[in-house]
């Protein structure tokens, strides 16, 4: 099969049951109490089903399972590609651990971050690394600085876990978070590696499937299963995207100024938000409201407005990350 036909007919797959399911899954959680009930750090008023995450994860995991049953049985060496499967083992993985804490609330924040380095450790361990960060923005010069495995394993599972935590933080507002998903993953559509082409068409298909139930008024959340699988795979797509343009060929050396502009408004309103918290006395973790959604809240802008300056300045930090790569 043609190679652009299978992404589109992987993206249409992933949306037609992320869009089918989603109401199914807010239904029965609803019959059976599944809520997520407001309080003094959630922006809604009222109980919402939080298990929007399911519905997003099948599209994905059930359309990437079809291509890979059909690929295989035309193109074996489909199955050789052992950064691909690495990916989707911690897409699931992240996704259960976040589906565990949906189902289970108030679990502590520390063993829970333990847990997110665990899993990355045993990643790195398999071969998707940050080796090393290029030293020239547009790739004009070989210069690089490459990290020791110590190194490697700390600044991989720091970048992972913290792109993870990042949207799940900025998850605050109706359609902020898979929009935002959105966007960055379209953007890398464009220039990744082609077999990860098909991991982020298929994540494309779900978010916009799910962003029809989680607009404003939003009747579902992605909850923490939905931004843990969309965080763990944008983090790891943007080291195969950021590392696949290095001049000198070298696997896991990525370009960082690429990435952090790729993931800018999550990465920049965490790093705020934790610097901030320990400024003030308080624990990176303490439950307040001063993201940048809330800021803009605050200020007096409606949700329309807010949506849509998240927006044009992530499709605005995206384009200038598809500058850079498509420079080099």
């Amino acid at each position: 099969m043609h190679f652009k036909v299978s992404l589109i007919l992987v993206s249409i797959f992933s949306f037609l049951i992320t869009y089918f399911l989603t109401p199914l899954v807010r239904d029965l959680s609803t019959k059976r109490g599944l809520l997520d009930i407001p309080n003094r750090r959630k922006d809604h008023q009222i109980p919402i089903v939080r298990l929007g995450g399911i519905a997003i994860f099948s599209g994905f995991i059930i359309s990437i399972s079809g291509y890979l049953i059909i690929s295989g049985l035309s193109d074996s060496s489909i199955f050789e590609n052992k950064l691909f499967f690495l990916i989707l083992f911690g897409s699931t993985s992240f996704f259960l651990m976040g589906l565990a804490e949906d189902l289970r609330e108030n679990i502590d924040p520390f063993l829970r971050l333990f847990s997110q380095f665990i899993f990355t450790s045993i990643i790195w361990s398999q071969g998707l690394r940050i080796n090393g960060i290029s030293l020239d923005i547009f790739g004009r010069s070989d210069n690089s600085l490459i990290f020791s495995n110590t190194v490697s394993i700390f600044f991989t599972s720091f970048f992972i876990v913290g792109v993870v935590n990042a949207l799940n933080w900025i998850d605050g507002l109706d359609g902020l978070a898979g929009g935002i998903s959105l966007i960055s993953l379209t953007t890398m559509s464009f220039l990744i590696l082609p077999s990860y082409t098909f991991l982020s068409f298929a994540l494309i298909g779900s978010s916009l499937a799910f962003l029809r139930f989680n607009s404003h008024p939003a009747s579902i959340i992605m909850g923490d299963s939905g931004s843990y699988l969309l965080g763990f795979s944008l983090a790891s797509l943007s080291i195969i995207y950021a590392s696949s343009s290095n001049t000198q060929n070298l696997p896991g050396v990525v370009n960082l100024i690429m990435i952090i502009f790729l993931l800018f408004i999550p990465v920049v309103d965490m790093v705020r938000v934790i610097c901030t918290r320990i400024y003030n006395g308080f624990s990176p973790f303490y439950p307040d409201k001063i993201h940048f959604h809330h800021l803009l809240r605050d200020r007096g802008f409606n949700y329309k407005k807010i949506i849509l300056i998240f927006y044009f300045f992530s499709i605005l930090t995206c384009a200038i990350s598809f500058f850079i790569r498509n420079q080099i």
